[in-house]
């Protein structure tokens, strides 16, 4: 009866490969430096998010001097572009595209997640900079204009970079209580 049971749950613990194709491999695992990277990849990622959502707007309104009204557009359009839009689109392109030389290096999953690691590394630093089109005259939709921009580099490489990066899990990991460790590191 036990037997049953426990070949039933291995047939729902099935992962499947990049390509989805069922890979039943027991011999596939992951070291601890893949998981020390996944923990810190999370982290970097959970950290940087949390940047984002509580200083943007205190940033925007005191360093920048924005109203608070066009500072919250911005973070209210950063959180809607991202999710209606670079959400379903990082989730396409990281299982559908390759991008030419970095795929065959990297693989598809990994070379979006550098491109939207290297798109965060530009980012994010120039949001939380003066703004570099910017002079003592200038007007506050040149400024807005400015912001938005960055919010959307940013949100496009967040999105990216966490898409990618969880959906490495299932190729990494052997079974569901692997894929649960790295995803709970």
């Amino acid at each position: 009866m036990a037997s049953d049971r426990e070949a039933h749950y291995k047939k729902l613990l099935v992962f499947a490969d990049v390509n989805m194709e069922v890979d039943e491999n027991p011999e596939r695992g992951i070291s601890y430096l893949q998981q020390f990277s996944c923990g810190v990849g999370h982290v970097i990622n959970d950290v940087t998010r949390r940047l984002l959502q509580s200083f943007r707007m205190i940033f925007l309104m005191r360093v920048v001097g924005i109203s608070a009204t066009n500072a919250g557009l911005i973070t209210l359009y950063s959180l809607f572009v991202g999710a209606l839009i670079f959400a379903p689109v990082a989730g396409f392109l990281c299982d559908k595209v390759k991008i030419p030389v970095l795929s065959r290096r990297l693989g598809k999953k990994k070379s979006w997640h550098l491109f939207g690691t290297i798109a965060a590394t530009i980012g994010v630093p120039l949001f939380f900079s003066q703004c570099l089109v910017c002079g003592s005259g200038t007007s506050e939709w040149v400024v807005l204009l400015y912001y938005f921009s960055i919010a959307t580099v940013i949100s496009f490489s967040i999105n990216f970079v966490d898409i990618s990066h969880l959906s490495i899990i299932p190729v990494l990991a052997k079974d569901q209580s692997e894929a649960a460790k790295l995803t709970a590191l």
